[in-house]
């Protein structure tokens, strides 16, 4: 039955019929026609469009209980049933349709909740799609807790850094398990006063920790070169994901991203010290123009230019090696597996705690799946 044809029916004002339809054109472009068909089902079924605008959404579209819950507004039944059968917190009735997205996911409901996320729905339609996966995401893995969170810093800038909603899950629920070989690398643990950015920053962190050390599987690499001094500078190798880890904190730079070049060979890592305080970090690699190793980057903390005499020294110290043993050592780029038992174990206590291997965290590691976490 259209929505046209509901005329036909008894006792129905024509007004009643003409709120409806503009309540239809309110709806996510992707739904309308879904909306139309629903509505077009029984009066009430339009009438609900009115009434609670999500409940209308869900019931729109394919969903567990959908035939049962359309059957319970026909007969009558009180939206508290309805929304029951197919899940729809009722704290979502007072939301305009234009605030809606095409598939309404599950979310968290009850009614402390409800007090406390009320306040934190969108406002703008461009926030819509965020808002609600973060809220889905965030109470499907971790908790009510970090859902509310989610909810009330969803919207919240971050600059230029970015993390996807998984990614988070995955920090704040490790954050509660510091027991666990992956909780054991989080430095600043989630907690509910965190402004977003700030929580964006420590799980991106936490993730180039994660993929060191899936990179470099536990294991300790031949540095090439005999650690050594050279004008008061001592060269100090960078073996392990522990060491390369300190590395990057102390020296507030990005050398937990270099262990892809690590495990292909391409690259070793040193710290540059002096009187046993390390003032630079130092990547010597390898590259298609050069078969014999070379200083890739030096820098100071923070990623700050090191002076020249800095550079003299290193060129000495490097040049003093016999590096025709170590030509032509990389291995094709992408040719080097994450380490499926490093990968296992940290995913491991998640995966049992929610009785399930989700897509986006296999089982088998994948690059493509950690870089987008």
């Amino acid at each position: 039955m259209s929505v046209p044809a509901l005329r036909a029916l008894p006792r129905v004002e024509a007004c009643d019929l003409a709120r409806i339809e503009r309540q239809l054109s309110r709806f996510h472009p992707d739904l309308r026609l879904a909306a139309r068909a629903l509505a077009g089902r029984h009066l009430r079924l339009g009438q609900l469009s009115l009434s609670f605008p999500a409940l209308f959404t869900a019931l729109a579209m394919p969903r567990a209980g959908r035939e049962a819950a359309i059957t319970a507004v026909i007969a009558g039944a009180s939206l508290r049933t309805v929304a029951g059968i197919v899940r729809v917190p009722l704290w979502l009735r007072s939301l305009k349709p234009r605030l809606l997205p095409a598939i309404l996911p599950d979310l968290p409901d009850g009614p402390f909740l409800a007090r406390r996320i009320a306040n934190h729905r969108p406002r703008r339609p461009a926030q819509v799609a965020r808002w609600f996966e973060a809220v889905s995401q965030a109470a499907r893995w971790v908790d009510e807790d970090f859902a509310v969170w989610c909810a009330r810093v969803a919207l919240e800038p971050v600059g230029r850094r970015r993390s996807g909603i998984h990614l988070l899950c995955l920090w704040a629920w490790y954050s509660r398990h510091p027991e666990t070989r992956a909780g054991a690398l989080i430095r600043r643990p989630w907690f509910d006063g965190m402004a977003r950015a700030g929580a964006v920053e420590q799980a991106r962190r936490w993730h180039e920790r994660i993929e060191l050390e899936c990179n470099l599987g536990g294991r300790a690499f031949e540095p090439w070169l005999t650690p050594g001094t050279a004008d008061g500078y001592t060269f100090v190798p960078l073996r392990d994901a522990p060491a390369i880890d300190a590395e990057a904190e102390a020296m507030a730079n990005c050398v937990r991203t270099y262990g892809y070049g690590m495990a292909h060979d391409n690259t070793r890592l040193w710290s540059v010290q002096r009187d046993g305080v390390r003032v630079a970090t130092m990547s010597v690699s390898t590259s298609s123009n050069d078969p014999l190793p070379v200083i890739g980057e030096l820098l100071l903390s923070s990623n700050r230019e090191a002076p020249v005499e800095m550079w003299w020294a290193a060129r000495r110290w490097l040049n003093g090696h016999d590096l025709l043993p170590f030509a032509n050592l990389a291995k094709p780029w992408h040719s080097v597996p994450l380490d499926t038992a490093t990968w296992r174990a940290f995913w491991k206590p998640f995966w049992l705690a929610h009785g399930t291997i989700p897509a986006w965290l296999p089982l088998q590691p994948a690059r493509h799946v950690l870089d987008e976490l």
